[in-house]
């Protein structure tokens, strides 16, 4: 029992100096990227024109006339007692701690409610298709998540404040008095506090819950994988969640990007609209202040919810604790099972592909992306104007209002048929949405090759590296992971802003995309494949691990690879990133912009959403079978032969 309790109390310790560790450097990260930057960090802090005791101030808090390791150092103290110094632009002078912290409550009460609401549905959904007979419920129950997840939550948000308005339903649409209003503002909102935050939060649990139950779903596959699927419904779900408890943290980070973009969209005042006035303006501190705690409060939700589960799962608190302080290991098989089952390569690929294609709803979703990519490499053929941007409206004219609803009828203005209408500016909706699937497709297969390649190289290192041993072994394995959550707890959102603010431009790629599936691929790949290989030893040929590193890496991606397309897509849809403006985020948000639900032409609004829907349920689809096919082919890959 005393060797149970110091077990216990290890595992628990090493959990906290691990979340200690992520808060270090996340500090670290933000220090890096706002502070240590070319020129005057002053001058970069302080807008042009602003007033002589707004710099001294800035100088003197951030102490920037010291070495940078004293900056540092005040800053990591200053962030710890919770002085996020002064603002510099949104609110001049003012201390931020003063107003940050009622954003904070606004954003954690999003987040709550948000989590809770996703979670009780999502539960009650999945109950239903486990529940049923038959695949129907099954079918349509998923069918609806995958349709709930992609819808890019930004664009869903104006949509549900343009029907609150065009429908008169005379809900509020702002969630506060704007920023600065003082007490008085405050009080009122508190006062119809459910009132205020019920448009923002069913927006919430509408873009979360299909992601809930897509991971109830993974859950009760372990479950039955591991026979442990005969207790009680409820008991069986947390344990499948446990069984997935990284990937808790990534739902609690998706679900804090929902609640940014409904933040900023319904202009609710939490840490959303902070941070998004704060780019706007180049408030640096109040970036600061809301890049580290919005982290902070995903790694905190995160690690309550995880804990839950394990309660929830295990009934007793000290067999909850034993297990979230240590690390799940699956299964291995006997040395004569796996050596029995060893095959050639080509021989195992072929008993894949045959696995896959047996797979009716693969097959479908393979066809449609063959078909969406098609499309878009030939969007300039297909297109009715080989450059959409270009503005049809002919001169001759000048009576011609647009946008022009759709139609199959040649236009009398331009003689063209536009199967789509036009938008607000003449160009052709219908050459806007090929050349949006064109970027749509390259998203896909670039994110999907990259998330492929990093998980199987992630996985076949960490296999490798199992035999590495001793102390400069485990502290490097510690600090990797700590990184590694620490990137896992700052949702995408953040990281975009943070890149955008700090290289004083608006666009960004998939590079940063990419540095944080790599967060992903360690702790979701790379941690289990190698206490895999650590737990089998030499007993099994190396091959036997291939498929377990490729089922490991299409599992991340099958929820990468769509969830990147739909946060690219809702990016543009808040104006960052437009490029050539040849996607479905930025016609979404010309769209929107041009107020065109309130003027009835949601021609140009249905079919970008649509297609956002068909390319990311599809990859999912996809994905998801192949991981299926990988992980019931009964043969291993002799990588030796």
């Amino acid at each position: 029992m005393r060797d149970e309790s110091m077990s216990i109390m290890l595992g628990v310790a090493k959990k906290a100096g691990s979340i200690v560790l992520v808060v270090v450097l996340v500090m670290s990260i933000n220090f890096v990227t706002f502070m240590v930057l070319p020129g005057d960090p002053a001058a970069s802090m302080a807008p042009k024109g602003s007033n002589p005791d707004l710099y001294e101030r800035i100088v003197e808090e951030a102490r920037l006339n010291d070495p940078l390791l004293v900056q540092y150092v005040d800053y990591v103290l200053d962030t710890f007692t919770g002085d996020f110094r002064v603002s510099s632009s949104s609110r001049p002078l003012a201390d931020i701690q003063e107003f940050i912290w009622d954003g904070v409550g606004r954003t954690l009460a999003l987040l709550s409610l948000g989590l809770l609401g996703s979670f009780a549905i999502g539960v009650a959904l999945e109950r239903i298709a486990w529940g049923g007979r038959g695949r129907t419920r099954s079918t349509l129950v998923h069918g609806l998540s995958l349709l709930l997840i992609f819808v890019p939550a930004f664009s869903l948000a104006l949509t549900i404040l343009f029907v609150n308005v065009e429908l008169g339903l005379g809900l509020p649409i702002s969630g506060s008095s704007p920023v600065g209003t003082g007490s008085d503002g405050y009080e009122v909102l508190w006062s119809s506090a459910l009132e205020h935050a019920l448009l923002p939060v069913s927006t919430i649990i509408l873009s979360t819950t299909g992601l809930v139950v897509l991971y109830l779903r993974e859950g009760l596959r372990d479950c039955r994988r591991e026979g442990a699927a005969n207790g009680p419904w409820l008991s069986t779900f947390a344990s499948g969640l446990v069984s997935l408890r990284p990937v808790v943290h990534f739902l609690v980070a998706w679900t804090m990007t929902a609640v940014l973009l409904v933040d900023i969209a319904f202009s609710y005042g939490g840490l959303g609209e902070h941070m998004w006035n704060a780019m706007n303006n180049m408030d640096i501190p109040v970036l600061m202040a809301t890049t580290f705690l919005i982290p902070m409060m995903v790694m905190g939700t995160s690690s309550i919810l995880s804990l839950s589960f394990h309660l929830l799962g295990e009934g007793r608190l000290r067999e909850a604790l034993n297990d979230w302080g240590h690390r799940i290991t699956d299964a291995v098989p006997r040395k004569s099972e796996a050596t029995a089952n060893l095959t050639t390569l080509r021989s195992w690929l072929v008993g894949v592909w045959k696995s896959f294609r047996s797979s009716a709803t693969g097959m479908s979703a393979m066809t449609v992306l063959v078909i969406m990519i098609a499309v878009g490499a030939l969007a300039p053929v297909l297109a009715v104007s080989s450059d959409p941007n270009v503005d049809l409206e002919p001169t001759h004219f000048p009576d011609w209002i647009n946008p022009l609803p759709p139609s199959l009828e040649p236009s009398p203005y331009t003689d063209m048929i536009h199967p789509l209408g036009t938008d607000q500016i003449g160009r052709d909706a219908y050459s806007l949405w090929l050349f949006g699937a064109r970027d749509a497709a390259i998203i896909m297969i670039t994110s999907a090759a990259g998330m492929v390649t990093i998980g199987l190289a992630v996985g076949i290192a960490a296999s490798k590296t199992v035999d590495v041993a001793g102390l400069p072994a485990r502290v490097l394995d510690f600090f990797l992971t700590a990184g590694a959550r620490a990137m896992v707890a700052t949702p995408i959102l953040v990281l975009i802003v943070a890149r955008a603010t700090a290289t004083g431009s608006d666009d960004f790629s998939l590079a940063t995309m990419v540095l944080a599936f790599y967060a992903w691929a360690w702790v979701l790949v790379a941690r289990p494949i190698r206490e895999k290989a650590r737990t089998a030893g030499r007993r099994v040929d190396t091959g036997w691990m291939t498929p377990s590193i490729l089922a490991a890496s299409l599992s991340v991606a099958k929820f990468g690879v769509p969830l990147i397309t739909a946060t690219h897509i809702s990016l543009r849809t808040i104006g960052l990133g437009f490029g050539d403006g040849l996607d479905w985020g930025t016609m979404t948000y010309s769209a929107f912009s041009w107020s065109a639900p309130i003027a009835g032409d949601w021609h140009l609004i249905i079919p970008p959403m649509v297609g956002v829907l068909i390319v990311c349920s599809c990859a999912f689809v996809l994905l998801d079978r192949a991981e299926h096919a990988v992980r019931t082919t009964s043969s291993f890959p002799s990588l030796n032969s």
